[in-house]
């Protein structure tokens, strides 16, 4: 579906339901940088059929299948979901080995054939949308989780065209050296330089490169949405999965959303679509339990048992010092009036992370600095009840 004037065809489709005639907006197009890093041409042919820049026709293509797949399965119009241009340049710059979303447009270097690998351009086209919709920032724990929805719609979007996916991002590109990048059924099985992908929170790389590990850290929710659609006993399928993410990226995730986060708010959204205690619900559960996101520690009595869901939340008291935890903790305290609150915690090795929130469970304040040791300060202006949880990782 290419655009044709005085003869000539142009790399623009306009034949999906966003494009409006009035005012010429809504189109998918393609570019060419002709191997440099500011100016684009339109990509043209006399002959709708013979184009000389195959990326272009790649590009082309796996643009309009993702625009597809978000609009079929989510009723989604667009990256932006109000119908908005979905746009892509390829041959940037010299034997360029990358591709990347600018928050515009799709980029593709001339060095990899990525423009024609279609989990790999929906990947980056699904930042645009969780641009538009989340926003989560690119930086440790929240960047990771944007990358993880990147990769899983990435393969959600290759199963719809191709009738099924491989769990492997960019397979098509080990002749090049670049691929499989990640895999999602098994993510030890691919390394780095930081070693292999971690499966589960007691594997997580704490590393100040790469914006704080969002690539190396993101196949801990990957895998996590992998056993939630294939990989537990009773998996629920990939298009229920697809829509618990989906919604959980779009409905409920924040800019500053952490992996508990996305455990809690991915639960509410399968009890949102299929109902509280559903076999949906219960397996986004486990499958964030298999990657240690939220899970108990298992045998382990301390001064609180069982206090190890919101429910059962052991009520203290102001000035308590000294309290014993060995796993999974939920805590109650309630302030009498206006005044400064302090909570720490700190453990002899491991990760613990510490978080505030009001009683209906919505966090207002959390510290995962990725120690040992952690500290929240809080200022009340009036009586009020809160909760406190501490959660474990890897000690």
């Amino acid at each position: 579906n290419v655009w044709q004037s005085n003869g000539q065809y142009s790399m623009y489709d306009t034949s999906k339901l966003m494009f409006n005639p009035a005012d010429l907006t809504g189109w998918i197009g393609v570019f060419d940088a002709r191997n440099g890093t500011t100016d684009l041409w339109d990509v043209t042919s006399t002959n709708a059929s013979e184009w000389a820049q195959r990326s272009a026709v790649g590009a082309a293509f796996n643009l309009s299948e993702t625009y597809d797949y978000y609009f079929e399965q989510h009723g989604r119009n667009s990256l932006d979901g109000r119908g908005g241009n979905m746009q892509a340049v390829v041959r940037y710059d010299v034997n360029y080995r990358n591709a990347f979303w600018n928050g515009e447009l799709m980029v593709f270097g001339d060095g990899v054939p990525f423009a024609s690998t279609l989990d790999v351009v929906a990947h980056e086209l699904t930042h645009g949308v969780t641009d538009h919709e989340s926003d989560l920032i690119y930086r440790n724990q929240s960047g990771a989780l944007n990358e993880a929805m990147s990769d899983i719609f990435g393969e959600l979007v290759e199963a719809r065209t191709y009738g099924s996916n491989d769990w492997l991002m960019a397979a098509e590109l080990a002749d090049y050296g670049m691929g499989p990048m990640r895999s999602l059924s098994n993510p030890n099985s691919i390394s780095t330089s930081f070693g292999p992908y971690p499966a589960k929170m007691s594997q997580y790389v704490h590393t100040t490169q790469d914006n704080g590990g969002v690539h190396i850290n993101s196949s801990i929710i990957n895998h996590a949405f992998y056993l939630l659609a294939e990989g537990l006993d009773g998996a629920i399928g990939l298009n229920a999965a697809a829509q618990i993410f989906y919604r959980t990226n779009t409905v409920y995730l924040t800019s500053n959303s952490q992996f508990i986060d996305a455990r809690h708010l991915a639960i509410r959204s399968a009890e949102d679509l299929y109902g509280s205690g559903s076999p949906q619900a219960r397996r986004t559960a486990e499958a964030f339990d298999a990657v240690e996101i939220g899970t108990t520690v298992e045998g382990t009595d301390d001064d609180f048992e069982e206090n190890d869901e919101r429910q059962d939340a052991a009520t203290i008291q102001g000035g308590a010092l000294d309290l014993q935890g060995r796993d999974d903790d939920w805590f109650r305290f309630r302030v009498g009036g206006p005044s400064e609150v302090e909570v720490s915690i700190s453990g002899p090795e491991g990760d613990l992370d510490l978080f505030i929130l009001d009683v209906n469970g919505n966090v207002l304040g959390r510290s995962t600095s990725g120690d040992s040791t952690e500290r929240l300060l809080g200022q009340e202006r009036q009586a009020v009840e809160r909760l406190i949880r501490v959660l474990p990782y890897g000690g």
